[in-house]
Formats: structure tokens, sequence, C-alpha cells
């Protein structure tokens, strides 16, 4: 699924999922559920890959 497919599919503009994607905005409670409900995950933290700081 491409970004503008799971922005459309979860009722966001393209534009907000490319900031919550770039780590520009934090997702609201009602857009967090959304995304869960479209990519059919129930911990909100599965959706994240952490990463260590580079030096």
């Amino acid at each position: 699924m491409s970004q503008n497919e799971l922005a459309r599919a979860a009722g966001i503009s393209t534009g907000h999922m490319s900031l919550l994607v770039n780590g520009r905005r934090s997702p609201s409670p009602g857009v967090r559920r959304c995304l869960q409900a479209v990519l059919g995950v129930t911990d909100f933290y599965e959706l994240f890959i952490l990463e260590e700081a580079r030096e």
C-alpha cells in the first residue's frame, strides 16, 4: 500500500500523511485509530521501527 493509498483509506490528506511519516506531526487519537484499523494492527507502536542515533 502506498502512502497516498493509506492516507485515502484513513480519511486524511496526503499532505497530512506526509507530515506524519516525516515526523513533523503526531497523529491525533482519532487518526491513530484509523491508521490502526486500515493496517490491521492492535498496538500502535507496531507501526514504528526505532533506530539508534548515529554519531
